[in-house]
């Protein structure tokens, strides 16, 4: 219950008795790996790693091989880990998918899918969109938007829970569970789109991805995709959220050299993060 209370006064902008309520708790269970994990995450939410390394270090110490401990402890230590542990995302989305829709769209300001779907439209003025596959499909939330336009759209997701709540909508031909990386390599079908909406932020380096959506779109498909950016920086990570960062020019790169053609990239605020805005881009290649 104390993790629980700590975590809603963490939301509700209240760090200082969060925090008190999560060494609180660690007081009354010692050897809890899961209360040192989350009192770990808090503390780099704040930009303190150096607190925060040896509590991640108890998290591990008291659960070794915890995913979430382990991607965040390489995070405090200032790593930029090549791409996100699927373990970790897996079971980030998994906890959030009930709160999902209602957080991002009424508590964040999430307006990807619309602004893509504008986007498309515009490189796509006749609207066929022909047979498309949702990376990271989520809720369904970018699926929804065109469902309407696509002959048939098939999403792939870690989360159960949230495949759950895509299936419910009652728009995809299929879904998949599996980690995009691993979807992408052994899929045997090919789509005229590909669209990643808040999924590349969670995978670090894109090159390998972009080579394999290349060998799924059929000739002249289309790829649309956001990213959050990292200024000058080509690729970085925010240890507080975990959540990796492109460059324009990281994209560029990386997309030419996968053999796409950038048709359109746009600067826009993505979301809230808290009282800050969260900048990024939005991207439409053709292969």
């Amino acid at each position: 219950m104390n993790l629980i209370n700590a975590e809603n006064l963490s939301k509700t902008g209240n760090p200082i008795s969060a925090e008190a309520m999560l060494r609180h708790a660690i007081r009354l269970s010692p050897r809890s790996s899961e209360a040192h994990s989350k009192l770990g995450i808090f503390l780099l939410r704040f930009g303190r790693s150096q607190e925060a390394i040896p509590i991640l270090e108890k998290a591990l110490e008291y659960r070794p091989g915890c995913p979430v401990s382990q991607y965040f402890l390489r995070l405090a230590k200032g790593e930029v880990p090549e791409s996100g542990d699927s373990d970790y995302v897996q079971l980030l989305f998994d906890t959030y998918a009930d709160q999902f829709d209602e957080h991002l769209l009424g508590g964040l300001d999430y307006r990807v899918p619309e602004l893509l779907l504008e986007m498309l439209r515009k490189e796509i003025p006749d609207g066929a969109f022909g047979e498309a596959l949702d990376l990271g499909c989520g809720t369904g939330l970018m699926g929804s938007l065109m469902a309407p336009m696509a002959s048939a759209i098939d999403g792939v997701d870690l989360s159960a829970k949230m495949l759950e709540k895509a299936r419910s909508r009652e728009i995809y031909r299929e879904l998949a569970r599996s980690d995009i990386r691993e979807f992408l390599r052994t899929a045997e079908k090919r789509w005229q789109i590909v669209v990643a909406a808040d999924v590349f932020c969670y995978c670090g380096h894109l090159e390998d991805i972009f080579e394999e959506i290349g060998h799924r779109l059929t000739p002249d498909g289309v790829l649309a995709f956001s990213v959050e950016s990292s200024g000058e920086a080509e690729l970085s990570v925010q240890a507080e959220t975990g959540r990796y960062q492109h460059s324009q020019r990281y994209l560029e790169r990386t997309l030419q050299g996968a053999g796409f053609r950038l048709l359109c990239i746009e600067s826009e605020i993505l979301r809230k993060d808290g009282d800050r805005d969260v900048p990024g881009f939005l991207v439409i290649a053709r292969h």
